[in-house]
């Protein structure tokens, strides 16, 4: 049995462990409730908005019996608003809870928490760098779906250069073998050398396309979009004509029902959501309409069997 207790980064999952979660997560079932965490409460510490990963934990304790409390907008609505630092709410909210999963927008805030953390934390986002939790529920949707973690062609079409989830789910990617991983996305979005640098030692073949490559995603078996980070482009006088550029940078990258016929009948595609809406929307395929998309049971059935799973795995080892 592997241990578990701080989840910061998708790096630190071995694959003893990831199995292990994997396993719990098959046995456990949504639609019961549990009585494992029945004296166990957690609490939701998001400094930036949520939806998806709010609820999917707060079900996630609540199917297992325990108890959740939480604050969504802490830059607002918490003394954070009268100049406390992030270490001492840590501090505070230790005392009071057996876990706290962390949002926020500094690509260093989980280090930080637990660097003075009493109890376990939880990364649910830190900035552009890293959502484990996501990555966890991503491959356990492909486990389901295609039914190995291993010699999969995946094609991450988007946002490579600030999307955490991207990031996250190719460290996972990389710890099993024969994967093979293609960016396509504009020049303006490419992934960082941090990550194609950390691919090549794990001897993870990968490509970068500055186009929707027709011949890379008709021999995909994952197609993975995400939406153009533009919350995360930086704060400067230039930055709305920046937004701008970049989303008509991504426009030919957009997926729409015409390119279906272009991928494998046992593909599956996903999102990590949200999706962005009107004319920037990144993925204008009904989800109804094709059976290779699985994004709604990624966050739904996947995300909370994988959530439920690490919850139990930390406070009831």
């Amino acid at each position: 049995m592997s241990e578990l207790y701080h989840v910061i980064e998708s790096q630190q999952f071995t694959l003893e462990l990831l199995d292990e979660l994997y396993e719990m997560a098959d046995e456990l079932d949504p639609e019961r409730s549990y009585k494992f965490l029945n004296d166990k409460t957690f609490f939701l510490l998001f400094y930036e908005p949520s939806t998806r990963t709010r609820v999917s934990f707060q079900m996630a304790m609540h199917k297992l019996g325990g108890s959740s409390f939480m604050t969504e907008n802490a830059f607002k609505f918490s003394s954070v608003a009268k100049g406390e630092s992030l270490e001492d709410t840590i501090r505070y909210y230790c005392g009071m809870f057996d876990l706290i999963v962390l949002r926020h927008p500094d690509n260093n805030s989980s280090q930080d928490a637990v660097s003075v953390a009493t109890k376990p934390i939880i990364n649910g986002g830190s900035g552009s760098h890293q959502h484990p939790t996501q990555a966890l529920l991503d491959l356990y949707t492909i486990r389901c779906e295609i039914g190995r973690q291993d010699n999969l062609d995946v094609v991450m079409i988007g946002d490579p250069k600030y999307s955490r989830t991207i990031r996250s789910l190719c460290y996972l990617l990389s710890k099993y073998p024969g994967n093979h991983i293609t960016f396509l996305s504009p020049d303006s979005l490419k992934m960082g050398q941090d990550i194609k640098e950390h691919l090549t030692k794990h001897q993870i073949s990968f490509d970068e396309f500055s186009f929707l490559n027709h011949e890379v995603l008709s021999k995909a078996d994952v197609i993975y979009v995400t939406r153009i980070q533009t919350d995360r482009v930086p704060e400067d006088a230039d930055r709305q004509h920046t937004i701008d550029n970049l989303l008509a940078d991504a426009e030919p990258f957009i997926l729409k029902p015409e390119h279906l016929d272009w991928f494998k009948k046992d593909s599956i595609i996903m999102h990590p959501m949200p999706i962005q809406k009107g004319q920037n929307r990144e993925l204008q395929i009904d989800p109804e309409t094709d059976e290779r998309c699985v994004w709604i049971e990624q966050a739904n059935d996947y995300g909370l069997r994988a959530r439920m799973a690490l919850l139990l795995k930390i406070l009831n080892g």
